[in-house]
């Protein structure tokens, strides 16, 4: 009997070392599990990590590239509107240095204005003493050129109701405002006396009448017949 319960101990104790050997080698496996899980958490999340610098990266990379193309178009664009500005300031600069043509006057075309007034006159109906034949002009007492050339009329003459000098030119080049070139009077011993003074005027062409018959002031307005201002040939 006493044998029977040492044996049935025994066996207990056995059975009991069993179980908890299993217990251990179960705990042990668990263990193991568990760190391999947790191995596996820290791999996905440092996958994770490393994908998300990776992309970090990448939008890093193609922001500093869409900025350095930001910055060349830039430059591309001040190195475009420089050379813009600077052709359109080499432009402005060749059209302001260059002279403006400005008329002149000769014997030549001394001449061609007398054949003009001579087929002008014949069509209005009238008859001219000019400079242009070697004759004075004669305003009442206003002989040209003489008057001018004396300074006479200095201070008695208005265009277009602007007190003016006047200059005689042979060539429309002595650099005066009112440069005088040819003067005509009408033929007329009656008080209908018209005076026509061809000029360069800041270098461009001109024609003057004036009806004036009495008073200190000679007044001179710019002719409207386009046709004598530009077939006279100034």
């Amino acid at each position: 009997m006493f044998k029977n319960k040492r044996f049935l101990f025994t066996i207990l104790i056995l059975m009991s070392a069993s179980t908890m050997a299993g217990c251990s080698t179960k705990s042990s496996s668990e263990s193991k599990k568990s760190d391999a899980e947790t191995s596996s958490v820290k791999k996905k999340a440092h996958s994770k990590s490393k994908k998300a610098q990776d992309t970090k990266n990448k939008d890093l990379h193609k922001s500093s590239s869409v900025a350095a193309n930001s910055s060349s178009n830039t430059n591309q664009t001040t190195t475009t509107n420089k050379s813009e500005s600077n052709t359109s300031s080499n432009s402005t600069t060749n059209q302001t240095t260059a002279k403006k043509p400005t008329a002149s006057w000769s014997q030549e075309k001394n001449q061609k204005l007398s054949a003009f007034m001579k087929q002008w006159q014949t069509k209005m109906g009238q008859s001219y003493q000019g400079t242009y034949d070697g004759k004075i002009a004669d305003h009442y007492g206003y002989k040209f050129p003489q008057t001018v050339t004396s300074g006479q009329i200095n201070g008695h003459v208005d265009i277009d109701d602007r007190p003016v000098n006047l200059t005689w030119s042979t060539n429309g080049n002595n650099g005066a405002e009112y440069q005088i070139v040819a003067a005509a009077t009408k033929d007329s011993q009656n008080m209908d006396r018209i005076t026509y003074l061809f000029a360069i005027h800041n270098g461009t062409p001109e024609a003057y009448y004036t009806k004036t018959t009495n008073g200190d002031i000679v007044y001179f307005l710019t002719t409207r017949m386009q046709n004598l201002k530009k077939d006279s040939k100034i």
